[in-house]
């Protein structure tokens, strides 16, 4: 997916809905596996993997660490940037 995105310029992709469909989101797009999303996260992988797989939920205190990660790996363009708009004034 990575290289998609770097070719297309954008994430073609819906805009994911919720706190774990979001982290997943980041982590493919990043061309993370489980491991390494976890190491980025800080966190044990089964513990990453149970979330994503929705066997548990994160803790408050997990959920606030989540969301600040977010803050700082999510892609900043969701959607396409029409052409026009970046074309030169």
């Amino acid at each position: 997916m990575p290289k998609i995105v770097a070719f297309l310029g954008f994430d073609p992709l819906p805009v994911p809905v919720g706190l774990m469909a979001r982290l997943q989101r980041v982590r493919v797009l990043r061309g993370w596996n489980i491991p390494t999303a976890a190491t980025e996260l800080g966190v044990h992988p089964d513990t990453l993997r149970s979330w994503l797989s929705g066997e548990h939920e994160p803790s408050e205190d997990n959920r606030s660490l989540i969301e600040s990660f977010l803050a700082l790996h999510s892609p900043i363009a969701a959607r396409p940037v029409p052409a026009t708009a970046l074309q030169p004034t």
